[in-house]
């Protein structure tokens, strides 16, 4: 019986039966389609049009308004991964801080 469940468990995907929380601080999604494919997605905040992210591996802030971001969760473009600790979230939290600064410079220039 124990085989069964485990060659159950190997076909099924878990990860597409993971619900994000209903705060979105902390989340981390896997972008799967389009422009961003391969990039993940660290939650900042948001506004009452955008949601900031931190994009990794590459620490670049992406800007996307809410509507493509909960159209791109619904049609599984974007996947929610988990909730990261929160020691590793502070250390987003800082690196989307350095790269906001140096892309205020860059912009001034």
């Amino acid at each position: 019986m124990k085989k069964i469940i485990n060659s159950v468990k190997s076909l099924v995907d878990i990860t597409r039966f993971k619900k994000p929380p209903e705060s979105l601080k902390r989340n981390l999604y896997a972008v799967a389609e389009g422009s961003f494919k391969g990039e993940f997605f660290v939650y900042i905040n948001e506004n009452d049009e955008n949601m900031y992210f931190l994009s990794l591996p590459d620490n670049i802030i992406r800007k996307v308004p809410k509507k493509e971001f909960h159209s791109g969760v619904k049609e599984n473009i974007i996947e929610f991964i988990e909730k990261i600790p929160g020691e590793i979230y502070e250390i987003c939290i800082a690196q989307y801080n350095k790269s906001k600064t140096k892309e205020d410079l860059n912009r001034l220039k």
